[in-house]
């Protein structure tokens, strides 16, 4: 029987949901709109750093990120500020429809309002979506909230999770670290107890396979990053930066920013107050599923085995970076030469990589690894959210970053509040976190540009090739 009250209530809830969530999306549009109907500037409150995603298409090259440009293409559309923002907009709106299927599938009011209380009022979810508007944070959790639609649905969903996410990590090669880990322990959750693990394996082989090709192949050629650059400056003149994240490898625009940035956001205590959120969200998250985490001994092996994957991948990247400086040394009178020797150390050592990592599976045991992985899953999915965290080591778009890992913290908050009902959950706590969040909101804001923004000002230099 249907309790009309909490239907009724769910209807107006979702209702103040869409309005207020467009309110925060479209607040500049606004302001501007008011100020001046006839005379609105879009790439006032468009980020112009994105104009190369939708720009870049397949046509010209396979590369990174050219989803959105290829889409613009295939139904010519003329690409513009004010295009890419009624784009946006659209994906915005779907995103929060999309929500309002999730979150109504919980039985209690106090619960829906506060998920929605969240997602409004928090710093780091809508409020950074309208900082940083043509960004590809909306599409990526549009596609997150279908994925665990889907799979909430069909415990024994096989191929749409599949093309979903390669969807996703051609949007963004981030979604790997913001989607994968999410939808990899659901399916796993879902497939364990049959041990019919076909939608696991297609789904794990299809993400990792796509962001592999993305890595090694998804970078633009210098000729056609260039022809990319003159079209940017087109439609807005501006450095060439805006290009770079298309030209540049991993490891070269590490060392172009990421290595000078990270070492003066700790200094200026950016990361360390960063961090200190991250800290409290997850204290107050943790105790309102504690009761759903059955923790021993045996989950120690496995913390002892995931951080030594993390040391590996640690050495890695500075073997990486050590070959990368002593290749430039040594062919200093033939450069043309290095990005091709370059090319050749990144994938033999990838895969050297992959072929240890797999004999210390090995060594370990498979099946040990997979019982203790489903004993432990509800936790390792809280826990999946802080796998965001590796993208520092690439990237220096810190605030951006804890961002996406608060928001995968609160769509996991989700998924338990439907697939367990509110079983053992210390729902008191749900107060302290919305208050901590609203807080920084209105009165901590721990940057001017908020938690979309970069935490410090990239070079404005050339690439040298």
């Amino acid at each position: 029987m249907i309790d009309k009250d909490l239907l009724n209530n769910k209807i107006t809830f979702s209702i103040f949901f869409f309005i207020v969530g467009n309110l925060i999306f479209n607040h500049e549009y606004i302001y501007y709109f008011i100020k001046d109907s006839n005379q609105i500037d879009f790439s006032i409150f468009t980020d112009k750093w994105q104009l190369g995603q939708y720009l870049c298409t397949y046509k010209l090259e396979f590369a990174k990120r050219c989803f959105n440009g290829t889409i613009f293409d295939i139904f010519n559309i003329k690409v513009s500020f004010e295009k890419i923002y009624l784009y946006n907009l659209i994906i915005f709106n779907c995103l929060i429809f999309a929500l309002i299927a999730l979150i109504n599938k919980i039985e209690s009011n106090k619960t829906i309002i506060f998920l929605y209380s969240i997602f409004l009022f928090s710093p780091f979810s809508f409020n950074s979506f309208a900082n940083l508007i043509a960004a590809s944070e909306p599409q990526l959790y549009l596609l997150l909230s279908i994925l665990i639609l889907i799979n909430l649905k069909n415990k024994e969903e096989l191929f749409f999770s599949s093309i979903i996410s390669i969807s996703a990590i051609l949007i963004h090669e981030i979604s790997f670290f913001v989607l994968f880990p999410i939808i990899f322990f659901i399916k796993f959750q879902n497939c364990y107890p049959k041990r019919k693990f076909n939608s696991l394996i297609l789904f794990s082989s299809a993400n990792i396979l796509t962001y592999i090709m993305i890595i090694f192949f998804g970078g633009l050629s210098q000729e056609n990053g260039l022809l990319l650059y003159d079209q940017i400056i087109e439609i807005k003149d501006q450095n060439f930066n805006t290009a770079r994240i298309y030209l540049t490898s991993i490891f070269e625009a590490t060392s172009a920013y990421t290595k000078p940035t990270i070492i003066r956001n700790v200094l200026n205590l950016n990361i360390p107050v960063l961090f200190v959120y991250i800290f409290i969200n997850y204290f107050f998250a943790y105790k309102i599923f504690t009761n759903l985490f059955e923790l021993d001994k045996g989950f120690l092996s496995l913390v002892k085995l995931f951080f030594l994957f993390l040391a590996m991948l640690v050495i890695y990247f500075l073997l990486l970076g050590f070959f990368d400086q002593i290749i430039e040394f040594f062919l200093k009178r033939n450069p043309s030469g290095a990005p091709l020797l370059k090319d050749i150390v990144l994938k033999i050592s990838f895969i050297i990589f992959v072929i240890i990592s797999f004999y210390i599976l090995h060594l370990y045991g498979f099946m040990k690894l997979i019982n203790e992985i489903y004993k432990y899953s509800n936790f390792l999915l809280f826990l999946s959210p802080i796998l965001i965290l590796l993208i520092y080591a690439v990237g220096s778009a810190y605030g951006r970053y804890v961002a996406y890992l608060l928001i995968n913290l609160t769509f996991v908050s989700v998924y338990f509040l439907i697939e367990f009902k509110h079983v053992k959950l210390n729902t008191k706590y749900f107060i302290f976190w919305l208050m901590i969040n609203f807080t920084t909101f209105a009165f901590v804001h721990i940057h001017d540009e908020g938690f979309s923004g970069n935490y410090s000002k990239l070079p404005l230099t050339i690439i040298d090739y």
